[in-house]
This record gives C-alpha cells, structure tokens and sequence, in this order.
C-alpha cells in the first residue's frame, strides 16, 4: 500500500508543525510518510524549540528533525495533503 505523504505547515516549523510531524510518524509510521515546514525561518532560533522537545519527550516521542525547514516547492509538490497548523498562515499560496 502506497504511504500518504503529508505535510505539516506553521510559520516559524519549530513547535507546531514538529509536534503533528513527529507525533504523527511516531503512530502512523506504515500509513503514513510525514514532513514539516514553516512559511519562514527565524535566524536567531533555526531549530526546535525546548518546549517542543520536552512535550514530545514526556510523551516517548523523538522529534523527526531538530531543524527547521522553509516551505519550498518542491515540499508542495511531495505532498499528498498539506495540514497547516497554524492561524496565521495564508493558505491562498498553496496549489492543491
């Protein structure tokens, strides 16, 4: 069975898009192949944040990638379903 590939947008990708990534690769491993991006980066702060780390933790969850990533093209196009996690996201610059 083909995974359905999902994506998980916020604006920065530190907590809110990590947390729906990872807790959704942590229990929807075989339906599922997940990726998470923001619509920017903050420079000063280009990783998960600790509190991130912290809720997934107490939950026995790993975070997927401790980086943050930048929505891009390609990242679109991957993607089956895009999620975005976030009330201050413009959702008018996603095709599908």
């Amino acid at each position: 069975m083909k995974k359905i590939k999902i994506l998980f947008v916020c604006k920065y990708n530190r907590f809110r898009s990590k947390v729906a990534e990872s807790f959704l690769a942590h229990f929807g491993s075989e339906t599922f192949s997940v990726k998470s991006s923001g619509v920017m980066i903050d420079e000063l702060r280009p990783y998960v944040s600790e509190t991130t780390k912290i809720i997934l933790r107490e939950k026995g969850i790993s975070v997927v990638s401790d980086k943050s990533h930048l929505i891009n093209h390609e990242l679109i196009s991957w993607a089956d379903k895009i999620v975005v996690v976030a009330d201050n996201i413009l959702t008018d610059i996603f095709p599908k």
